[in-house]
């Protein structure tokens, strides 16, 4: 009947642009009459080409002489009787037969065509010039996304002095950026492509929503927001990195509403958080990234129907793809594909290198995102994850490696008061996971003072000054030499910092600001700095006078200062882009920051009741190393002790590949 239908009409009767199209329409269309198309066919033969069309067998005729008859009969309007049926001359029988065995060589044909294997798609690959906003390199948090059909890219691009989300229709040569999304990280967009989710790190953190195209901006909710991103499910739902219950995810109605609780970090693992979601189909569930205490960077899945979570692989992000494969990345940046069994939440065959060089930066960010129809795109560039080793650096720009011997996972490296020694956060299999090490610096061995984070030194030169995850962000004193178990303060909280005459600690906690209190007498709780805005690396000055802060409050962050303990009687703006954490030179008449683009900043700090300061200018006249945003400080000796990349060293700024006809690459697996 189809064959027929085809043959009188010359189109099929279900048009679409795709095999599945055109079943669903079988499925659930009634084809147009004959003579729709073709008003010269006679009505009988309309009539018996609709009863044969019919979607119920009971419907159609009985068998394919019933159907050959009814096409010769000119009485035939709605059914055939029985004598009819059976009726016919010899001759009638002969051209039944005859159509029969064309019919069915034409539907064996046209089958035979529509299951014919397909030549797989030509794989392209190249790098997306984003000249009118390119990646930022030093932003925490992911930076682009791509529509599910694969059409329309959004990334974050720094155009001048501020980041904001860029659109581009990949039919176009050039992105537009979208009005009110000054200070965005973390796009992702909605299932219909129409709208993107993103993060605002201008003022409090919060969670929005544009139109694809540009409009009004909606704030869903500013509750515990953290950088770690963000993912647009199909089951209407947004979830994000939050704090609503420890350190897991968070999700919200994409209508708005209260946040709940997605996941919350398992403490008899030692998780210590949760970020990267990436929702997977159907809400099935959602893919992840665990940071732990006890090893390495791991992937998890939320299992949507259970409630729980369970680790996967080893992993900094992962991503579904609808072949049925997981996309992973680790921490030397090479991009894998593991079959993956979405119905049991498993993993079932052998990973399979991709790529390598994928661009790994701060908070394990990296940006990995493929679309329905099989396009992948990923950053390539720096890696921040590599090993790092200890380099001092003189006022010429003089770089001496410290220890070649000793590399490492480091981070935060501070120099003793006696200068004899460096205490940093370091992270390997052999330790266990993060803790605070302790070296001499021109010999002898690393001892692991503690597992914990942030190691700063007490005035004494004997005792460590640290936060543990394990004991909920409890802050700690340990002696640096590791003979006793660190003495818990009862404080919640990081970045904690002594002053010089061991009297105060500074330190953060979310969403309260900078808080002090005393380390002996009365330890009553200061709040120093509250007002909007994220807070972090606290220090105070060596003369116990000024607090310097990094705050996140107008579209990056800024370096300011203020008077210590009173806190609230003034504030002075030292920078407005800064790209890492503030110290203070041993006699305090100079502050030291990283600028947004990895240049070593100073300003002089003139002695007097009122904070004054020079015009801020480079240390060096030209960049002695590629050093780690969070890896410099400075000696009593008045030289720089920095980390630099071991081995290549990856100067060039981020570029963004794609990648289109990528499920070619992959071998569809079984679910």
């Amino acid at each position: 009947a189809s064959v027929c239908y085809e043959m009188l009409t010359g189109q099929p009767p279900h048009l679409g642009g795709s095999a599945q199209q055109i079943i669903m329409k079988i499925i659930t269309e009634q084809p147009a009459p004959v003579t729709t198309h073709r008003k010269s066919v006679p009505p009988y033969v309309a009539a018996a080409l609709g009863k044969a069309l019919e979607k119920l067998p009971a419907d159609r005729f009985t068998s394919a002489k019933e159907f050959a008859t009814a096409l010769g009969d000119r009485s035939f309007t709605t059914a055939m009787t029985a004598a009819s049926a059976a009726g016919g001359s010899a001759m009638r029988d002969r051209r039944l037969m005859v159509a029969s065995a064309v019919a069915a060589i034409a539907l064996i044909a046209a089958v035979a065509g529509w299951l014919r294997p397909r030549e797989a798609p030509q794989v392209s690959r190249f790098a997306l010039a984003l000249t009118e906003a390119p990646l930022d390199g030093t932003l925490n948090g992911f930076r682009a996304a791509l529509s599910p059909d694969g059409r329309t890219l959004a990334w974050v691009g720094k155009d001048g002095a501020e980041d904001r989300l860029w659109v581009r229709p990949l039919d176009q040569l050039r992105g537009t950026p979208l009005a009110g999304t000054e200070g965005a990280i973390n796009p992702s967009f909605s299932p219909d492509g129409k709208r993107i989710a993103f993060v605002s790190v201008k003022g409090t953190r919060s969670l929005r929503v544009v139109a694809a195209g540009g409009g009004p901006i909606l704030e869903l909710t500013d509750s515990l927001v953290d950088q770690g991103g963000v993912s647009w499910a199909d089951d209407g739902y947004i979830y994000y990195d939050g704090h609503l219950e420890g350190d897991g995810l968070a999700r919200i109605r994409e209508t708005g509403g209260s946040p709940e609780i997605a996941t919350v970090p398992d403490s008899d693992r030692l998780e210590r958080w949760h970020a990267g979601p990436a929702a997977l189909p159907g809400g099935r569930g959602v893919l992840f990234n665990i940071v732990s205490n006890s090893g390495p960077l791991s992937v998890g899945v939320l299992d949507a129907k259970t409630g729980t979570h369970k680790v996967l692989t080893g992993g900094l992000i992962a991503r579904y793809v609808e072949t049925g494969h997981l996309l992973t990345v680790t921490e030397d940046g090479s991009l894998f594909a593991t079959p993956f069994d979405l119905a049991r939440l498993e993993l079932r065959g052998e990973p399979v290198l991709l790529a390598g060089g994928l661009s790994v930066r701060r908070l394990q960010s990296v940006d990995l995102a493929v679309s329905r129809d099989g396009t992948l795109i990923y950053a390539v560039g720096r890696n921040e994850s590599q090993d790092r080793e200890l380099v001092w650096i003189t006022r010429s720009g003089a770089v001496t490696a410290v220890d070649t011997s000793w590399r490492g996972d480091f981070a935060l490296p501070e120099v003793s008061p006696d200068g004899r020694f460096v205490a940093l956060e370091a992270r390997t299999d052999a330790s266990g996971g993060t803790g605070a090490v302790v070296k001499r610096l021109d010999r002898g061995a690393a001892i692991r003072a503690s597992a914990g984070f942030r190691p700063t030194w007490m005035p004494d030169g004997r005792n460590l000054l640290f936060r543990s995850g394990a004991t909920g962000d409890g802050i700690g004193i340990v002696p640096a030499d590791g003979s006793k178990p660190p003495q818990w303060l009862g404080v919640l909280g990081g970045y904690p910092r002594a002053s010089a005459d061991g009297t105060w600690m500074v330190y953060v906690r979310p969403q309260q600001g900078v808080l002090a209190r005393r380390l002996t007498g009365d330890t009553a709780e200061v709040a120093l700095v509250t007002d909007p805005g994220t807070k972090v690396a606290p220090v105070l000055s060596p003369d116990g006078r000024w607090l310097a802060y990094v705050s996140v409050e107008a579209g990056g962050a800024q370096l300011f200062v203020r008077p210590f303990p009173d806190a609230g009687s003034a504030k002075y703006a030292v920078a407005g882009v800064v790209g890492g954490p503030p110290f203070w030179s041993p006699n305090g008449r100079e502050l030291f920051w990283l600028g947004d683009n990895g240049t070593l900043m100073r300003v002089s700090v003139a002695p007097g009741a009122e904070f004054e300061t020079s015009v801020p200018e480079p240390v060096f006249a030209t960049q002695p190393i590629e050093w780690s945003f969070d890896g410099i400080t400075m000696a009593p000796d008045g030289r720089f002790l920095a980390l630099r990349p071991v081995g290549e060293q990856v100067l060039r700024a981020d570029e963004l590949v794609m990648v289109q006809g990528f499920f070619s690459l992959l071998t569809p697996s079984k679910q």
